[in-house]
């Protein structure tokens, strides 16, 4: 409950620093908004690309770990009588 209340405060203290108007432009589109809420966009924008790649990349990895890897046949052992196989 604490750590909710001092996230609610530092999230107040960052809106009320950052309430300057910024232009964002994005190819042709220039995007007027204040500053703080363009950070909490490209903090949730990050946050959901990580979410997104780290599943998959877990994913793989279980996919990988489900899929038996292909070992080799054991090589054959020696002769006893001292000849060579037949080839």
């Amino acid at each position: 409950m604490a750590l909710l209340a001092i996230a609610a405060t530092l999230l107040v203290v960052l809106m009320v620093q950052n309430t300057e108007i910024v232009q964002t432009r994005i190819y042709f589109w220039v995007l007027p908004m204040p500053r703080f809420l363009l950070l909490g966009t490209m903090l949730v924008l990050g946050g959901v690309i990580g979410y997104v790649l780290g599943r998959k990349r877990t994913r793989t990895e279980e996919e990988a770990k489900a899929t038996p890897a292909h070992t080799p046949p054991p090589p054959e052992p020696p002769r006893q009588d001292g000849g060579t196989a037949p080839s």
